[in-house]
């Protein structure tokens, strides 16, 4: 595997479970095992750069978060999100438990971040037959025909809309691709009914994605005219594997027991690439408002994402995920619970060809203070390409038309009057046609012209302190501290260390910067404060103390 990813241009690095916990390539650090592979990625993505995480292995063989819902039904669910999500947007780590009550993921309590900083998924594995089971279908892969298998069922009996077969009309509706619709009822036009061996009988001639909308359980789906069970993969025999998003519940509680979604991908005559599904219980919003939020807005976020440029499984799978944070940014513990019990099985790097009427704007740099390069990806001719930009704000900020080019190269070039966090995206025009704008910005770039400063503003040289509070002040160019003590600073920072006698004690990311000192010290010690830019540009304080912290 490793030979074939390089092969295809991704430098690939496989590491043991034993070499994370024993500390072979980075420190271990950690509570248990899923904190200390969380770490081990937080040290893989600062030291090697990487982008993409393959969990190997069933959830008795790689370990498993379970994040705390505050859903009575629903109390915890297993999220592989929580390996991917690994900073805060100040850059902090995104530990999931601020509390430190070692339940994961609480809303309230723990404020997970939980957009992911990686693309990540996992292959669900319990031997070694089944490691190269799936290997194999990796190395093997060949991209299907570009078309989309859409099954659509009645999910309730008291309301006016057919809401799976709605959704899934409003999902193919923005596909670029050929669309076959499978729907239990006669409400929409269709190519078939939905059973079991009609769905088969499409994703055995060669489809790349297929898009349930149903009940599920663990087992699999159904509905009051068909199923979709685990029994039915039998009469699976497809050379071309696919891309499944399931919208229902429990299809991939992997957790539990050898569920649909493991099934699919380990399915021997055929099956799928990846599996995108729920573990528990998938809420969703009665009549047209399923598009609106929960698992219905995850699905349709997911196919947009493809639309909008994504095109690894992985970064399709966290670009849906981004754009229901950034959609949705008033959450209750129903989305929060969506967003973390949706995993991906499946080789996260598996790259599907680019839509088609579809670009994509990249930039030089993310992080600059002097003039930028863009441009604009796309497989079409003859086409015109506009460039759209933002300064991000607290509440996304308006978009601007930057410049159009009406023939290649579709190259612009950038630099704003101040700094901030920009955002940009390209529309396509071809003919009548023009291309949707993304529901996530193509590329960002943050600019930061300013310089760091810093300024230790306790403790100040001459000061006495005793217990954290200055008692009176000496003509001497060092503090005395008696008992712990607050170290604070200011100034313009993106964020700052403490030092201690050139150890760091402390990384702050926000203001006012402080961390407090109560580690035992006796003597003569140096306190140094760092601060730095976004470009690691970087200023320095220093201030001598005689100190006894006991």
């Amino acid at each position: 595997l490793k030979e074939h990813k390089e092969s295809h241009g991704i430098k690939t690095i496989i590491v043991g479970l034993n070499e994370i916990y024993g500390g072979k390539y980075f420190a271990s650090q950690g509570r248990d095992d899923a904190e200390k592979i969380k770490y081990f990625i937080k040290d893989a993505i600062e030291e090697w750069g990487i982008k993409y995480v393959m969990l190997v292995g069933d959830a008795e063989i790689m370990p498993v978060r379970y994040a705390t819902t505050g859903i009575e039904d629903v109390p915890e669910v297993p999220s592989d999100l929580y390996f991917a999500d690994i900073y805060y947007s100040n850059g902090s780590f995104s530990s999931w438990d601020l509390d430190g009550d070692k339940k994961y993921g609480e809303r309230k309590e723990d404020k997970p971040d939980l957009y992911p900083d990686v693309y990540i998924g996992r292959l669900p594995a319990s031997n070694e037959n089944e490691v190269k089971l799936l290997v194999n279908k990796i190395i093997n892969y060949e991209t299907p025909p570009m078309k989309a298998l859409m099954v659509g069922v009645e999910l309730f009996w008291d309301t006016d809309n057919r809401e799976g077969e709605y959704l899934k009309e409003e999902i193919g509706n923005e596909l670029n691709i050929e669309v076959i619709k499978l729907y239990e009822t006669d409400g929409y036009a269709k190519d078939g009914n939905a059973t079991p061996e009609e769905i088969a009988e499409y994703i055995n001639k060669g489809v790349m994605l297929v898009n349930f909308a149903s009940h599920g359980n663990p087992g699999g789906m159904g509905w009051e005219s068909g199923h979709f069970y685990t029994s039915d993969l039998s009469l699976l025999h497809n050379s071309y594997l696919p891309v499944v998003f399931a919208m229902a519940c429990s299809t991939n509680e992997f957790d539990t027991t050898d569920c649909l979604g493991e099934e699919f991908l380990l399915c021997q005559n055929g099956g799928a690439i990846a599996y995108a599904g729920s573990s528990r219980v998938a809420f969703v919003y009665l009549g047209k408002s399923i598009k609106s939020g929960l698992s219905g807005y995850l699905d349709k976020a997911f196919f947009k994402a493809y639309y909008d440029g994504s095109i690894t499984t992985g970064e399709i799978f966290a670009m849906a995920k981004i754009d229901y944070l950034t959609r949705i940014p008033f959450r209750n513990d129903h989305d929060v619970l969506t967003l973390t019990e949706y995993n991906i099985m499946g080789d996260p790097s598996i790259t599907l060809p680019v839509m088609p009427l579809t670009t994509k704007a990249h930039v030089s740099q993310e992080v600059s203070n002097t003039t930028i390069k863009i441009w604009a990806e796309t497989t079409e001719d003859n086409v015109s390409i506009d460039l759209y930009y933002r300064k991000k704000s607290i509440f996304g900020g308006r978009w601007y038309l930057y410049g159009s080019k009406d023939e290649e190269p579709y190259e612009w070039e950038f630099l704003p009057d101040e700094d901030g966090y920009y955002e940009f995206y390209t529309v396509m025009k071809k003919g009548n046609y023009t291309e949707n704008s993304p529901d996530v910005a193509d590329a960002y770039c943050l600019f930061d012209f300013s310089s760091p400063t810093i300024n230790i503003t306790k403790p100040n040289g001459g000061g006495i302190y005793i217990f954290n509070k200055e008692v009176f002040s000496l003509p001497v160019n060092f503090a005395v501290v008696i008992g712990k003590i607050d170290i604070m600073a200011d100034g313009n920072a993106r964020y700052v260390e403490f030092y201690v006698d050139d150890e760091l004690k402390y990384t702050d990311y926000d203001m006012p910067y402080e961390w407090q000192w109560n580690e035992f010290a006796i003597g003569r010690h140096e306190i140094k404060v760092v601060a730095y830019n976004a470009l690691g540009a970087k200023a320095e304080e220093k201030v001598n103390v005689w100190a006894v912290i006991l």
